[in-house]
């Protein structure tokens, strides 16, 4: 069953630094709170993957393929078309073991060739939200701190499930920075 917002706070899901629903003074794009799910926003907080001579890499997520990670803090990011960041959210969340949360694209920033890539939160998973947003668009496009980017429909189930226990629990940033090995 989707749990409203009532449902959800009186329950046991804690998104930190979570806000109502309020649009960004710049850009008017939603975030906070709505009547079936939430908005996460942006943060400041982004990251470019690369390899060492800045060439594209063919590479699996658990392959111990060494690549470069550049991150870094700016209000504002220009994505070229074609281009990709990771951003982590602003809200960090702590999921009960009967709630799974899903995913949803903003039809602001689809209109435009923004996409979300981000996944489910599973039941048990406590820490930070990272996500790659790519410009598929044909347009340079400015994404801004403080911008909602992706909504969550949150499922609760009538018994808990097994919980998520992966290698981001407890996660608080994009990565450590530097070189960056993917988990093997």
């Amino acid at each position: 069953m989707i749990l409203t917002n009532s449902q959800l706070e009186s329950n046991g899901i804690v998104i930190h630094d979570a806000i109502p629903m309020t649009r960004h003074p710049i850009t008017g794009v939603s975030a906070g709170w709505n009547s079936l799910g939430y908005d996460f926003r942006m943060s400041n907080e982004w990251a470019i993957a690369y390899t060492e001579n800045k060439e594209s890499v063919a590479a699996g997520p658990k392959d111990n393929t060494i690549i470069q990670i550049d991150d870094f803090k700016m209000d504002k990011v220009l994505l070229k078309p074609g281009e990709h960041v990771i951003s982590r959210l602003l809200e960090t969340i702590s999921m009960p073991a009967w709630v799974k949360a899903y995913p949803q694209q903003k039809t602001t920033w689809t209109r435009i060739g923004i996409q979300a890539l981000c996944g489910p939160f599973d039941p048990g998973y406590k820490g930070a939200i990272t996500i790659s947003i790519v410009n598929l668009g044909p347009i340079p496009v400015l994404l801004y701190a403080g911008d909602g980017i992706a909504h969550y429909v949150f499922w609760g189930f009538e018994d808990e499930v097994q919980q998520y226990n992966g290698d981001y629990q407890h996660s608080t940033a994009i990565f450590a920075g530097g070189t960056h090995v993917l988990a093997s």
